[in-house]
């Protein structure tokens, strides 16, 4: 239900169309809210059957609305994913994280230029939902880390897998700069050696296909 009233919201639903939708009169508030979808005679022609008043729906203006529900919606998800360091949200599992063997060679001091360890001092373990955690800035996000950690390894465990999230390339954060970035920097930050620049050939996205309706 939330994901429908959503996907209506993205179509304008709620819009208010002057001399025609009253929404102050009929319910007391301002536009802003779907009240008509059940009756099968949305005001704006999105939720209706109705001929006279689909007429009042501008597709192209919908049509570019659902894309940036959709694109965004897919975004998120991606974003949830890849916070578990997985490429794809069928791959999700409880355990995600839960190998150390997977981290335990990664060698910070060689990923670091100038042997210069400086920018892990404020990267620690921490907790999300009451399971060890190492923040991702990159993402905004929580790595939550399922195996053991052995005592007095923490911050190191922390580091390491914050580190093998971010080289592997499943950081939306950093996919992200690489599409949006516009202006010169190193894409996993000066801290990484051998980081590619990102930001020198910045176009604004146009979706593919689509123009602006004509006034």
């Amino acid at each position: 239900m939330a994901l429908g009233t959503a996907a209506l919201m993205a179509l304008n639903c709620n819009k208010h169309i002057e001399g025609v939708t009253d929404y102050e009169g009929t319910i007391g508030v301002p536009a802003g809210e779907c009240y008509h979808c059940h009756t099968g005679r949305c005001p704006v022609g999105v939720a209706t059957q109705d001929v006279e008043l689909r007429q009042r729906l501008d597709v192209d203006e919908a049509a570019l609305r659902v894309y940036n529900y959709l694109h965004t919606l897919t975004m998120e998800v991606q974003l949830l994913a890849r916070a578990c360091g997985k490429t794809d949200i069928h791959s999700l599992e409880p355990e995600d994280q839960e190998d150390m063997s997977l981290v335990e060679d990664l060698d910070l001091m060689e990923l670091t230029p100038g042997k210069d360890l400086n920018w892990l001092e404020d990267i620690h373990l921490l907790e999300e939902d009451d399971t060890p955690a190492v923040f991702d800035r990159n993402s905004n996000s929580f790595i939550k880390i399922y195996f053991d950690i052995p005592e007095g390894r923490e911050d190191e465990i922390a580091r390491k897998v914050l580190m093998k999230h971010l080289i592997s390339g499943n950081s939306y954060g950093i996919q992200l700069k690489e599409i949006h970035c516009k202006y010169h920097q190193v894409e996993l930050g000066p801290w990484v050696a051998d980081s590619k620049s990102v930001g020198d050939n910045w176009t604004p996205p146009v979706l593919e296909g689509w123009e602006p309706p004509a006034h």
